[in-house]
Parts: structure tokens; sequence; C-alpha cells
């Protein structure tokens, strides 16, 4: 009876949250939502989360299966339940609600 050896250990923490923002190339609102996600995560810094972004234009394959019809959209795969934000994400606070994050008022402030 021999031993197997323990598979390598990540120092990496888990990732919390993770998003993909589907996109449609150089498009207006494809290029709204990149800056509004981004503006989102510069006023409240979140480092657990990993974000990809994929144009459809590039990525068919992965657009089909994740049944995206509609660009930009925002799907968080994690945490569980998937959700789904339609838009170029110019309402941040819908987007916040729905990736759970705490409103700019609420960023450091005891719970």
């Amino acid at each position: 009876m021999s031993a197997r050896p323990a598979p390598p250990r990540r120092n990496e923490p888990a990732v919390s949250c993770r998003l993909l923002l589907f996109v449609a190339g150089d498009e207006p609102n494809s290029r709204l939502a990149r800056a509004n996600l981004q503006r989102l995560f510069t006023e409240k810094p979140v480092n657990d989360h990993e974000l990809m972004v994929v144009d459809v234009f590039e990525d068919t394959s992965r657009a089909l299966e994740h049944l995206i019809l509609v660009t930009p959209t925002l799907l968080r795969l994690q945490p569980e339940p998937e959700i789904r934000v339609i838009g170029n994400l110019s309402d941040l606070d819908t987007v916040r609600s729905a990736l759970g994050l705490p409103a700019p008022a609420d960023v450091g402030r005891a719970t």
C-alpha cells in the first residue's frame, strides 16, 4: 500500500466573487460598462474577486455557453445563485446590490 502525495497547496485566498462581463467589442455601451465596473471597484476595492471580460465577437462559444443574448451583460457566477445584470452598468446601486457590495456610505462603517 503506497501513500499518495498530497496535492500542492495554493497560497492564494479563495475567490468569493467570480464575475464575467460580456461585451461587444469596443461599442459605446460596452466601453461604458467596463468604465462603470472599474469605477465601482475603485470606489470600494474588492480584493477577493475575479473578473474576466469576454468579447462576444472574439469568443462566441463562451457567450453561447452562458446563454448571453444581449451585451453588455455582467454575470456573477460565484457566490451562487447566478446573477445577471444587463446593460451598461450605469445604475451602480443596482450593480452593488446584485454583487452584494455595500453602498459607499457603508464602506468603513463597523457592523
